[in-house]
C-alpha cells in the first residue's frame, strides 16, 4: 500500500475532460496564474506545435516552478489563437467577478526541483517525462482580478447565484451515517489490523493485537461544508483524514450527503480513494452554483469541480497539481 500511495503522490493532476474547441456559455474552466492569470484548456500535447524561447513568466512554489511558453507554430497553436480576444468572466468564492480577455495561447508547465532559468537542459528533460497543458493567456479588463479568482466562464452567460459553504463540526448523526458507509469500514478494517499486517512476527514476536477504538476518533483533520440554497435540498461536502502515515496507518474519506427532513442520504461514490491524504485540500469545494443551468447545483473549489449525474456527486474536472514535498 506504501509504494501504490508514493506512486499516487508523485502523479500529476489532470483535468478530468477536454475542454471543447469553443467555449459554450457554460463551460468552465481554471485560472492558473503567475505573474498573470492563465486559463486552462486542455492537456493535449499537439503534434508538430511549436513555441518559443523559454520566457521569463514563471513562479517559485516552495520547489516548484510554473513555467509558460508561448505557441508560435502549430495547429493547436491556431486554433487556440483563434480564441484570441474571447472575454470571460473570472471568479472565485464569492459573486465578485472580474472580466478578461484571452490575448494569446500558451503551454504550461510545472517544474520539480530549483530549476533556475540557465537551467534549459534540466528543464528539457523534466518537460520530456511530464504532461503539459495548452492555455490561454488572460488580460483583465475590469473588476480586481487577483489570485483569489480562481475559476472562469465565457462572458455572456446567464446571472449565477453563489452559495458560499459554511463550516461547521461533525454531529452525531452525521458520524453516524459515516460509519456506516463502506469506506468509513474499509478504513476501520485497515486501521485495526495495521499492526498484525504491517508488523506481525518481526523477528519472531507475537503477533500484534487489534489495534482499539475507531480509526477517526483522533482525525488529523475532519472538514465539514454545508451549502444551503434558498431552495433545494442543503448539500453537505465531508472529509475526514486521520494518521500519520510515513510507514504507520494513515486514511481518509470524502463524502458529499443531500438533507432531507434531518436524514442525511450519501451521494458520491462509496469508495476510500484518499490515499493522497496530504493533499486532501485539493477535493475541498468553497462554493455551490448552478453553472449549466439545469437547477441542480455544482460544487467548485481552487482546484476541484463535482458535477451530479443521477443524483450522484462526483469529481469531473482537476485542476492540475504537483505534489513535490516529503512529508516524511
Amino acid at each position: 500500500m506504501t509504494k501504490l500511495m508514493w506512486a499516487f503522490l508523485a502523479l500529476v493532476f489532470s483535468l478530468g475532460s477536454a475542454a471543447p474547441a469553443v467555449a459554450a456559455d457554460n463551460s468552465v474552466h481554471f485560472v492558473w496564474w503567475t505573474d498573470r492569470p492563465y486559463l486552462l484548456v486542455n492537456q493535449e500535447q499537439p503534434a508538430g506545435a511549436r513555441f518559443e524561447a523559454r520566457q521569463t513568466s514563471l513562479t517559485s512554489e516552495g520547489n516548484t516552478m510554473r513555467v509558460v511558453d508561448p505557441i508560435v507554430k502549430g495547429t493547436e497553436g491556431k486554433q487556440l489563437a483563434e480564441r484570441i480576444g474571447q472575454e470571460f468572466e473570472v471568479r472565485g468564492a464569492t459573486a465578485a467577478t472580474c472580466r478578461a480577455v484571452t490575448v494569446r495561447p500558451v503551454r504550461i508547465a510545472i517544474v520539480k526541483g530549483d530549476v533556475s532559468e540557465d537551467d534549459s537542459d534540466d528543464l528539457v528533460e523534466w518537460r520530456s517525462a511530464r504532461a503539459r497543458w495548452m492555455a490561454l493567456e488572460l488580460r483583465p479588463t475590469s473588476g480586481d482580478c487577483s489570485r483569489s479568482f480562481y475559476w472562469a466562464r465565457a462572458a455572456g452567460g446567464p446571472p449565477l447565484t453563489v452559495v458560499a459553504g459554511s463550516k461547521g463540526a461533525s454531529s452525531p448523526a452525521l458520524q453516524g451515517a459515516l460509519e456506516g458507509t463502506t469506506m468509513w469500514k474499509e478504513a476501520q478494517r485497515e486501521f485495526a489490523s495495521f499492526d498484525r499486517v504491517h508488523r506481525g512476527g518481526l523477528e519472531g514476536g507475537p503477533t500484534p493485537p487489534l489495534r482499539p477504538g475507531k480509526w477517526d476518533s483522533n482525525a488529523e483533520s475532519a472538514e465539514f461544508l454545508r451549502f444551503a440554497p434558498s431552495a433545494g435540498t442543503p448539500i453537505i461536502w465531508q472529509q475526514v483524514v486521520a494518521g500519520e502515515g510515513c510507514g504507520d496507518f494513515i486514511a481518509g474519506v470524502n463524502a458529499v450527503w443531500l438533507e432531507a427532513g434531518g436524514l442525511l442520504r450519501l451521494a458520491s461514490p462509496e469508495d476510500k480513494r484518499m490515499e493522497d491524504t496530504w493533499q486532501a485540500g485539493l477535493l475541498r469545494p468553497e462554493i455551490a452554483v448552478d453553472l449549466d443551468g439545469d437547477g441542480t447545483l455544482e460544487l467548485v473549489g481552487p482546484g476541484v469541480l463535482y458535477r451530479s449525474t443521477a443524483g450522484v456527486w462526483r469529481v469531473s474536472q482537476w485542476a492540475p497539481q504537483l505534489w513535490v514535498g516529503d512529508p516524511c
